[in-house]
């Protein structure tokens, strides 16, 4: 018996693992999607459909890896793909040897500075998802946390009998978890040691906007090191101006992490023949735009 119940909990913990693994990675989805659509590239001399998977590949392979290979092969055809196989360093911690594997498997040697070019995703050479990968974690355990208090929430009840009577409290657990709003006994029931059924109240206070409120601080400080400004600011949480203020500052220069490294390989692509224009989401121009306007009429009204 004590074997069975040991299996059934490494089942239980391996089954739970997988269920964490599975919405860590949704997450990390809805954030790829959000990372990988701030730049686009406009290569020369490829058609619109080619272009948009090159565009893509490069920020797929930032995102997840930090860095990408842009190069010519011997044919004359530009191909990106993850830098691999580190050979030897420049004095200022450049690589000036290094190989590519394509998506397709091929491996390709023999890059250097003349005929290629990396592209960093920041001054870190981090991955997108190894910067945000804590902090969805930690939106997961809230996130988790909401769920087992809204459930406790809907039955702030303990029930109390033997080992015998624990298939019935599931049961009826389960029932309410499908939307049952209450049970009815009659007076005859019992438990197991043949007394009757005792309900203790468990008092849960409800801290569903907490939770949420803490939820949304990890998700603004993934759109943060990201350099996107993100509107989900809780009034409850008393932010005064100075304090958003400076958080617009940090967006700014975390932009410009990812921002200044594109702009850098692009320049350096031109020294090799690869003509590559660099494209900002309209949208997030349109944003700071916007916050632009808005902080110069600010300052206008605290001159008068």
């Amino acid at each position: 018996m004590a074997r069975i119940k040991t299996q059934k909990n490494r089942y239980e913990r391996r089954k739970a693992i997988r269920e964490t693994a599975r919405r860590v990675n949704k997450i990390i989805d809805y954030f790829y999607n959000t990372a990988t659509s701030i730049f686009s590239y406009e290569f020369e001399g490829v058609s619109k459909m080619t272009n948009n998977l090159m565009s893509r590949e490069v920020e797929h392979l930032l995102f997840n890896h930090g860095w990408a290979t842009i190069f010519r092969d011997k044919d004359g055809i530009v191909k990106i793909g993850n830098v691999v196989g580190f050979g030897k360093l420049g004095i200022y911690r450049q690589f000036v040897e290094w190989s590519a594997v394509l998506a397709n498997g091929q491996t390709v040697h023999g890059l250097n500075e003349t005929n290629a070019v990396i592209i960093y995703n920041n001054k870190s050479r981090l991955s997108t998802r190894y910067m945000i990968e804590d902090d969805i974690r930690n939106m997961i355990d809230v996130d988790t946390s909401i769920i087992q208090h809204v459930k406790a929430v809907r039955v702030p009840f303990v029930f109390s009998g033997n080992e015998e009577d624990m298939l019935t409290f599931k049961l009826m657990w389960e029932s309410v978890i499908d939307g049952e709003g209450a049970f009815f006994l009659d007076s005859e029931s019992k438990t197991g040691q043949g007394e009757p059924f005792r309900v203790f109240n468990s008092d849960v206070d409800y801290k569903g906007d907490k939770l949420m409120m803490l939820y949304e601080a990890f998700e603004n400080r993934v759109f943060t090191l990201l350099g996107i400004q993100s509107n989900r600011i809780d009034k409850k949480a008393q932010i005064g101006e100075t304090e958003v203020n400076k958080n617009d500052d940090v967006i700014l220069i975390n932009f410009e992490a990812f921002n200044s490294e594109r702009e850098s390989a692009i320049e350096s692509l031109k020294k090799i023949g690869i003509n590559v224009k660099l494209n900002i989401n309209k949208f997030l121009i349109k944003q700071r735009d916007e916050d632009k306007q808005k902080s110069q009429s600010e300052g206008e009204e605290d001159d008068e």
